[in-house]
C-alpha cells in the first residue's frame, strides 16, 4: 500500500467521531437513579398503607360503634382497605427482601432501579383499579342514606377526576420513569 493511500484512510478516520464514556460518571449517574427509585417507592407504600390503614380502620370503628345504621357498604369498604394495607405490607417486604439479589456493579445498579421503577408502576396501576371498589360502596352507602342526587354527582365526579388524575400520573411518571431505564439498560448492554 503505497503512502498516499494509508494517509487518506488515516484522514478519513480523522474526521470520524470518537465518543468516549466516562464510566464512573455513568455509575454515579445510575446510583442516583437507583436511590432516588427506593427512596419514592419506599414514601409510596409508608403512604398508602398509612392512608389505607389509617381511613380502613377509622371505618370499621365508625361502623361497628354506630351499630344502628348498619351500613354493610362502610364495613365493607374498611374491610377493603385494611386488607389492601396489609397486602402492601407483604408485597413491601418481599421487595426488601428481594433487593439483596442484585450486583453492587453498574448493570446491577441499573437492573435494581428497573426493579423499583416496574415495582412502582404496578402498585400504581393496583391503586387505580381499587378506585373501583371505593367507588362502589361511597355511591352506594351515599344513595342508600338518600344523600341528595347533588351529593352524589359530586361524588361521582371527584371520583372520575381521582381515576383520571391517577392515570395520568401512572402513565407520565411511573411508566415513563420505567421506559427510560429499561432504555438506558439496553443502550449499555446492547
Amino acid at each position: 500500500m503505497k503512502f498516499e493511500d494509508m494517509k487518506k484512510i488515516w484522514d478519513e478516520q480523522a474526521q470520524e467521531q470518537v465518543y468516549a464514556i466516562n464510566e464512573e460518571k455513568l455509575h454515579d449517574n445510575i446510583r442516583s437513579r437507583k436511590r432516588s427509585t427506593s427512596q419514592l417507592v419506599n414514601r409510596i407504600e409508608l403512604f398508602l398503607i398509612g392512608v389505607n390503614g389509617f381511613v380502613g380502620a377509622g371505618l370499621l370503628t365508625l361502623n361497628v360503634i354506630d351499630r344502628e345504621k348498619g351500613l354493610f357498604y362502610g364495613l365493607a369498604l374498611g374491610i377493603v382497605l385494611m386488607a389492601m394495607a396489609v397486602l402492601i405490607v407483604i408485597w413491601r417486604n418481599r421487595r426488601l427482601k428481594d433487593e439483596k439479589k442484585f450486583d453492587r456493579t453498574m448493570l446491577g445498579d441499573l437492573e435494581h432501579a428497573i426493579s423499583n421503577a416496574t415495582y412502582q408502576a404496578r402498585l400504581s396501576h393496583v391503586m387505580l383499579l381499587m378506585v373501583i371498589p371505593v367507588f362502589a360502596f361511597t355511591i352506594l352507602a351515599a344513595w342508600l342514606e338518600q344523600k341528595p342526587i347533588e351529593v352524589l354527582a359530586v361524588i361521582a365526579l371527584l371520583f372520575v377526576a381521582a381515576t383520571v388524575l391517577g392515570r395520568w400520573e401512572h402513565r407520565s411518571i411511573h411508566v415513563k420513569r420505567k421506559k427510560r431505564l429499561v432504555a438506558m439498560r439496553d443502550m449499555l448492554v446492547g
